[in-house]
């Protein structure tokens, strides 16, 4: 992960824009800033996650976002994956940033989620609604070095 700063604040910021090239390792500008798409009033799917995943498409890769609630137990990892958190900063404007699932002891299996970059320090997360993870469209043909490795 290469911490990127969003360039753009506020409301149509593009802090998914900084936090994809964040952990893909990529330029600012090699990542299109998907939430300056326009959206089509006549489609059900947001034109700028069509676009992401056709974007993504082409690296292999595909976007799952996953609601958060207080009810859903969640396993420990052995390992601790970066993803990315969803929430509301504190004059309702919706942020990402990146961060990591782990566990406060390992004893005990609470998982946790910690933040690893925010693009806008200044913007602070409420509270984390989604997860967003990046996955491989083929696991098989992933390398030795991008699977998983256990924690000792």
């Amino acid at each position: 992960m290469k911490p990127i700063a969003q360039s753009i604040k506020g409301r149509h910021g593009n802090c998914l824009q900084a936090c994809l090239a964040s952990i893909l390792e990529l330029k600012l500008a090699d990542v299109p800033n998907f939430a300056a798409m326009k959206d089509d009033p006549n489609s059900a799917i947001p034109i700028w996650w069509l676009e992401m995943q056709a974007w993504l498409k082409k690296r292999g890769l595909c976007f799952v976002e996953m609601a958060l609630t207080t009810q859903t137990p969640v396993m420990p990892m052995p390992w601790h994956p970066i993803v990315l958190f969803f929430g509301l900063t504190a004059p309702g404007v919706s942020h990402c940033i990146v961060g990591q699932i782990g566990h406060d002891d390992p004893g005990m299996g609470h998982t946790c989620l910690y933040p690893l970059w925010n693009p806008d320090p200044d913007a602070k997360i409420t509270g984390v609604m989604s997860l967003g993870l990046l996955l491989p469209l083929d696991a098989s043909k992933m390398t030795v070095e991008d699977r998983p490795t256990l924690i000792s």
